[in-house]
């Protein structure tokens, strides 16, 4: 939930539905009673299964793995098949993008490291699970932003925009 005030009587709910176009969200508890909220004021739901949902601007994306991104997947149905498709986001409150090179590469245009791997992977890495069921961004990111924090904290000097900076190994400060 998003705020204190879009909590429901109950913390069983029994159901829960988008109405007008995914405007309002109608929560149903397992006496039946009904409770409609803003879209706007519900960050998501988890079912009995486990599963957790997010709503962003009036749709609802299956959240598949949350940690330094999150990964959602959507489905929708075409004709006889159904589709997946994949989207993320920088953290789990932030604006939600398709997955695909080219979104990565403009949300990552100011990470040299990201851009570097974006190149290398193809479009279907991005969203491909390795044995541990961790997304192909997700690893990405996490070894990117584990290579900076190394590079940061065991380098004694380290470049911040066009000047360079000498920090003391002991006090964590720039030396002049």
């Amino acid at each position: 939930m998003r705020s204190s005030e879009a909590t429901t009587d109950n913390p069983w709910v029994k159901s829960v539905w988008t109405k007008s176009r995914g405007r309002q969200i109608v929560f149903v508890d397992g006496a039946g009673n009904r409770q409609r909220l803003s879209s706007r004021s519900v960050w998501g739901y988890r079912t009995n299964q486990g599963e957790t949902y997010r709503f962003y601007r009036e749709d609802t994306y299956e959240v598949m793995q949350q940690g330094p991104l999150s990964i959602y997947r959507t489905e929708d149905w075409v004709g006889d098949s159904r589709r997946e498709d994949y989207h993320f986001s920088l953290t789990p409150d932030s604006e939600i993008h398709y997955l695909d090179k080219r979104t990565c590469r403009r949300v990552f245009r100011g990470d040299s490291c990201m851009l570097m791997l974006l190149r290398q992977m193809r479009n279907g890495q991005l969203s491909d699970t390795d044995a541990h069921g961790s997304y192909g961004l997700v690893n990405a990111y996490q070894f990117c932003h584990r290579q900076q924090r190394s590079l940061t904290r065991h380098h004694p000097s380290t470049t911040v925009g066009s000047a360079k900076l000498k920090l003391d190994k002991h006090e964590k400060k720039p030396v002049d």
